[in-house]
């Protein structure tokens, strides 16, 4: 029988990919086995491996699979558990939580008398509520028809979470929202039962349909059944108006008895200040509350608020178990965290495979900031092998999403054939983007092509132009960068004066070649007074640096301050010698 379980695996994931494939929802699937205990897994890991290899995950990112041999690596090296071949509902739990997947999908096959029949069971991983079974038999001869009962079972899963589809949906929507306004808000929904998602999908549904009393019906029936989550339509206005005061009320309903996500919401709430000035005690108040009972939504931000000193002293150390306790539940954001703070040893012991670790837990969600730093680890080598390959891969992984320090990275990939062919075009393209997300080092990079005439055509305007944009930022290079410009009337009027105040700029943050120039200003006087001491102190910085070009200059200066030294020397010498010989013919005359 253990012949049939690739065959089922493979059907069923197969089917599930097209029913689910753009509904973002992660299901991870666990090992079928025909509950003896005793089987062997040959068969089911070759097809696991069957559809790795020929891409069908590739097709669905969103689609999480757990097998008994990918679960005891996971529980080894993530959870540092102890390994076993053979493992229950428990800990395939953890591991779902952890890589933030939304259902775990258990399963058996059997054969007894003239039936072979498949069961799975369907539970929502964070509550642990069983969401729904499902059984398929058919006749046990030469007619059975696997691909008909994967078919079918996979139709009954993916009609059963379709009502956790509209709040996938709901969750996007309000994402959307917050991109498109430009202000952060949060995404955190209360936990709901699977009586209450099914009503909500139920009301949804027959709202598009024009059906306007089932809505409102459902309003007025969900206040008594989860106030959080009606106080949560009204605050972001998702099929209500908006109306603050309102959530407010629902919110504190449910806070002051004690309901951990409505105090995670009344945290929001003061916190993002949407509704009333923020108010970071009240808002840490809450989210205390909600940490302790368990929501993940609040560690993470109790996390932060630590790392930040947003309301408390900072504390690197409390940022670090509140990070951990977050990630451990699988927030994405918390892994990435926590990750960032085992590479640059904040509050931990640095360890960059641990970092490493937590960035590649962290972008099987899809996080953008996990990627972009694992792209980094593999580009520099730190926790993992130099490989410049992987680094691209991640990079550009995390560039589609619009990660603006990732599309930079690439660019520099491009720009240097690092990891790909060199393609300064390609190089422009994703300098573009995030310059026009306003990162300053693509901005200062962009205006280097555009100066260079490098993947586009030359246009020193167009360099001014995102060199200004990244120095008025604070970014020393491109100061530096604008400096030229206005000292040497490139793309703008030539203005010393400008150009004096943009090296200072750079020069004050230490950029080398800054304090260099800075330096010939005021050795020349240009722009500036001539001023030999304050010439000798910013070529001294420079020349600290290891600068070449300030090290002849400061030489010069220096050598040229010995020679008139020296002069000074030997003419107050011969005055002295003259003064001696005068009062000595003197004193001659004198006695004579």
């Amino acid at each position: 029988m253990n012949k049939y379980r690739s065959i089922i695996f493979a059907l069923l994931c197969c089917v599930l990919s097209f029913a689910l494939a753009d509904e973002g929802l992660k299901i991870a699937v666990l090992d079928f086995n025909n509950n003896t205990g005793n089987t062997e897994f040959d068969y089911f890991s070759k097809g696991l491996h069957s559809v790795i290899e020929n891409g069908l995950l590739h097709r669905l990112p969103d689609f999480a699979i757990i097998d008994t041999q990918i679960s005891n690596i996971l529980l080894k090296e993530d959870l540092n558990l102890p390994h076993s071949k053979y493992f229950d509902q428990k800990d395939a739990a953890t591991i779902a939580k952890l890589h933030g997947v939304n259902f775990l999908l258990t399963g058996s096959y059997s054969g007894h008398e003239d039936n072979f029949c498949l069961d799975v069971q369907v539970t929502t991983v964070e509550t642990g509520e069983i969401y729904f079974t499902a059984h398929k038999e058919s006749k046990w001869d030469d007619q059975l028809d696997l691909s008909a009962m994967a078919i079918a079972l996979a139709a009954d899963i993916a009609r059963n979470l379709r009502p956790a589809i509209s709040l996938k949906k709901l969750k996007v929507s309000i994402s959307q929202k917050s991109s498109h306004t430009g202000k952060t808000q949060s995404s955190y929904m209360p936990a709901l039962k699977r009586s209450t998602v099914d009503k909500y999908s139920l009301a949804v549904s027959r709202r598009e349909k024009g059906d306007e009393k089932a809505w409102r019906q459902f309003l007025v029936e969900i206040e008594a059944e989860a106030p959080a989550f009606l106080g949560f339509l009204y605050y972001h206005g998702e099929g209500v108006e908006q109306d603050c005061e309102r959530a407010k009320e629902l919110f504190q309903k449910g806070a002051l008895k004690g309901e951990a996500s409505a105090q995670c919401l009344m945290g929001m709430y003061y916190e993002e200040g949407k509704c009333v000035s923020p108010n970071m005690e009240q808002a840490l108040k809450w989210y205390k509350l909600a940490a302790g009972q368990g929501i993940k939504d609040a560690q993470w931000k109790l996390g932060r608020c630590h790392e930040n000193g947003e309301g408390v002293s900072k504390d690197m150390e409390q940022a670090v178990k509140w990070y951990r306790m977050a990630a451990e539940q699988g927030h994405a954001d918390a892994q990435n965290n926590l990750g960032n703070c085992y590479e640059d040893g904040q509050g931990i012991s640095q360890d960059m495979a641990e970092a490493a670790k937590w960035y590649r837990i962290a972008i099987m969600q899809g996080n953008a900031k996990a990627q972009n730093n694992l792209g980094w680890c593999y580009e520099n080598g730190r926790g993992v092998p130099k490989d410049m390959k992987k680094a691209v891969v991640w990079y550009k992984t995390a560039a589609k999403q619009g990660n603006a320090y990732a599309q930079n990275n690439l660019g520099w990939c491009y720009e240097n054939g690092q990891g790909v062919p060199q393609d300064m075009t390609e190089a422009v393209k994703w300098y573009r983007m995030a310059s026009e997300q306003g990162h300053a080092d693509a901005q200062n990079n962009l205006g280097w092509c555009y100066e260079n005439g490098q993947g586009v055509p030359q246009d020193m305007a167009e360099a001014v132009k995102w060199y200004r944009m990244a120095a008025e930022q604070g970014l020393a290079y491109a100061q530096n960068n604008l400096a030229r410009c206005h000292e040497n009337g490139k793309g703008v009027p030539l203005d010393m004066k400008l150009a004096v105040q943009w090296y200072r700029e750079a020069a004050e943050q230490g950029n080398a070649d800054a304090q260099y120039r800075l330096g010939q200003c005021y050795h020349l006087g240009k722009g500036v007074p001539k001023d030999k001491t304050e010439a000798v102190k910013w070529y001294r910085m420079a020349t600290e640096q290891g600068h070449k070009d300030a090290q002849t200059n400061l030489n010069l200066l220096l050598k040229g301050k010995n020679v008139v030294w020296i002069a000074w020397l030997v003419f107050s010498l011969f005055l002295l010698g003259a003064i001696v010989i005068a009062a000595v013919v003197n004193i001659r005359n004198v006695h004579n």
